[in-house]
C-alpha cells in the first residue's frame, strides 16, 4: 500500500527498506513522499531523511572534488572496515575542524 501510494514498485521499496537497493538520488523528495503518505510530522520527516542519508551504501564524488580529496577518499575506502573506533573519533573531530 506504502509502495503505490508512492509510485514505486513494492519489491523495490522492500529492497530498500532490506538495505538490497539505495535510496534515489533525490532523497528529500523521496523522503517527502514517504512522509505525506504516512502524515509524518516535521520531525519524523527530517529523522527519516537524516536516516535514509546515513543508510546509503553508495557515494558519488564530486566533479569538484581536489586530486588531494580524491586520493584521501581512495585512501579510506581500502580502510573501510579494519579502523579502529578511535581513529573513526579522531577523524571525525578533524573533519569538525
Amino acid at each position: 500500500m506504502l509502495a503505490r501510494g508512492i509510485g514505486v514498485g513494492q519489491t523495490y521499496l522492500c529492497a530498500i527498506e532490506a538495505g538490497r537497493k539505495d535510496i534515489p538520488r533525490d532523497a528529500a523528495a523521496f523522503v517527502q513522499r514517504i512522509s505525506e503518505e504516512l502524515d509524518l510530522s516535521a520531525e519524523q520527516a527530517n529523522e527519516l531523511l537524516d536516516a535514509a542519508i546515513l543508510s546509503r551504501r553508495k557515494h558519488v564524488i564530486p566533479l569538484t572534488a581536489t586530486v588531494a580529496e580524491f586520493r584521501l577518499i581512495n585512501k579510506l575506502m581500502k580502510k573501510i572496515g579494519t579502523i579502529k573506533s578511535a581513529q573513526v573519533i579522531a577523524i571525525a573531530q578533524i573533519l569538525e575542524i
